[in-house]
């Protein structure tokens, strides 16, 4: 009958909200970091600080080795360049002797005798052997005409030699002075590379006392932030939903708390265990439904409080900003919960005290993940928080902590309002 239909209905509905519930209350809660982890944080960050501060005088020295090394290779170039000028020049000095001595085969003995006699002698002789008085003046021209020749050609000889000599002298003191500047450039870059070395053992030797600190102390005390995502995971009873907001939880926790590589390659693994889980679970279920061929029937959707959670902690670390309501600029309290539950169709005032009206009121230990947490000062409701489980809170705290992870009761909460079906 009709009446019997309709009471079918709501026991399907009542089970499933029971479930809903169930599966609410059971996920985990996102973890507030403790005392422990946060001064094994600070000391990890420390240590990256030094290593950054030490590469940063390496890079300093680098710097400072560049143009010492230039210099070298300059010199070193110009060096090359003086011992092929050098070469050059010997090879035209020995070309101007040659010249030299074939010069002095084609004047002839007898005209160099002249030249260097100054030519007295040579007239006289030169007087007794003419034929005739304008014989003798016609060899005495061709004869002063040849000495005139020989004095400047020899003079242009000698001058070039002398030229290519001081040319080899000046080179030659060109490259002592560039071999001095070398031996000085080196001894500083010598000095620079030894410092630059000590830098680069130091920088090995605080990475390796960071790895040491990573694994004996910042990885152990973070692993404790994910170990109710990794018991949900492992545990072999888990829902999809349970696995999917562990999922969800543990890339935020990654990509906003966790500083530690080695966590983090944990906290991977586990969620490509956990997506695995959830392709079996579904696959489980497709194959069932398939088998029944079950009616068609009216479909229930919940949102469960986790999933308020999940997507609040996607914000964490938005800064605080007054009358906000921007999950990415900036929200104050009543504006970051106003836009959470807008998410999920649940429209809320943009006031802590006029939400406080709405809802259902909920006992202190009843509070379930998605609850909206309230506090007053003076008896006047003025902050309002998202309650996330294990007595922890989500909330745009203040300009200075932005969206933030605290006790619940940091303050003394008012009251406890829930806006989810149940």
């Amino acid at each position: 009958s009709k009446d019997l239909t309709d009471n079918m209905k709501k026991s399907m509905i009542s089970a499933v909200l029971a479930a809903t519930l169930v599966v609410t209350s059971a996920m985990p809660a996102f973890a507030t970091p403790n005392q422990e982890v946060i001064e094994n944080q600070q000391k990890y960050d420390e240590l990256t600080q030094k290593i950054e501060d030490i590469n940063n005088q390496i890079y300093v020295l680098n710097g400072e080795i560049e143009p010492l090394v230039q210099t070298i290779e300059s010199n070193n170039a110009q060096m090359e360049q003086i011992k092929v000028e050098v070469e050059n020049t010997q090879k035209e000095i020995q070309t101007a002797k040659e010249e030299i001595e074939k010069t002095e085969e084609v004047l002839g003995k007898r005209i160099r005798e002249l030249y260097k006699s100054g030519g007295q002698s040579s007239y006289i002789m030169l007087l007794f052997s003419a034929d005739s008085f304008n014989d003798l003046i016609s060899k005495i021209e061709s004869t002063n005409r040849l000495v005139s020749i020989d004095k400047k050609i020899v003079k242009e000889l000698e001058d070039k030699q002398q030229s290519l000599n001081e040319k080899i002298e000046s080179l030659d003191e060109k490259e002592k002075e560039l071999t001095r500047v070398n031996e000085e450039t080196k001894k500083s870059l010598d000095e620079f590379e030894s410092k630059k070395a000590q830098q680069e053992s130091l920088v090995a030797e605080v990475k390796a006392e960071q790895a040491k600190f990573e694994v004996e102390f910042l990885a152990v005390s973070e692993r404790k932030l994910v170990e109710p995502q990794f018991s949900v995971i492992g545990n072999s009873s888990s829902s999809i939903d349970e696995l999917n907001s562990a999922i969800s939880q543990l890339r935020n926790i990654r990509d906003n708390q966790i500083k530690s590589g080695i966590v983090k390659e944990e906290i991977n693994n586990k969620i490509e265990a956990a997506k695995e889980k959830v392709s079996q679970l579904q696959a489980a279920i497709e194959a069932a439904n398939s088998a029944s061929k079950p009616n068609r029937g009216d479909a229930v959707v919940s949102v469960t409080g986790n999933a308020i959670v999940d997507y609040a902690y996607k914000f964490l670390g938005t800064p605080y900003v007054w009358g906000g309501t921007s999950l990415t600029n900036g929200a104050d309290c009543s504006g970051f919960t106003l836009s959470i539950y807008k998410k999920y169709g649940v429209s809320l005032p943009h006031h802590a005290a006029s939400q406080a009206q709405l809802g259902t009121k909920v006992d202190y230990n009843s509070a379930q993940p998605g609850d909206l947490v309230f506090y007053a000062k003076n008896g006047r409701i003025n902050h309002v928080a998202i309650y996330i489980g294990n007595g922890q809170v989500i909330h745009a705290s203040s300009p200075k902590t932005g969206i933030k992870i605290s006790s619940w009761n940091y303050r003394t909460p008012a009251g406890i309002r829930r806006y989810l079906a149940n």
